[in-house]
C-alpha cells in the first residue's frame, strides 16, 4: 500500500478528489494498477487561506512475485 498527499492545493482542486474517489480505474505513474482505500475526504472550501492538502491512500491491485533466476 501507498499513502499519497497532495501537497498544498487549491480550493478547486476538490473536483479533482471527487472524480478520483469515484473512479473505477486508477494507474498510478500511468502503469501500475491501484484501489483507492479512502472510503472519503473531507472536501473543503471557503477556507481563509485557500491552500489545503489531502492525503490518499491506495493499495496496489495486483499480488507482486519476485522471481529469482
Amino acid at each position: 500500500s501507498i499513502t499519497v498527499n497532495t501537497d498544498w492545493v487549491e480550493e478547486e482542486y476538490k473536483l479533482i478528489i471527487e472524480q478520483l474517489l469515484m473512479s473505477e480505474r486508477i494507474l498510478l505513474n500511468g502503469k501500475q494498477p491501484v484501489t483507492l482505500t479512502t472510503q472519503s475526504v473531507e472536501l473543503y472550501k471557503s477556507i481563509d487561506t485557500k491552500m489545503i492538502n489531502y492525503e490518499l491512500n491506495f493499495e496496489f491491485a495486483y499480488n507482486c512475485i519476485n522471481n529469482v533466476i
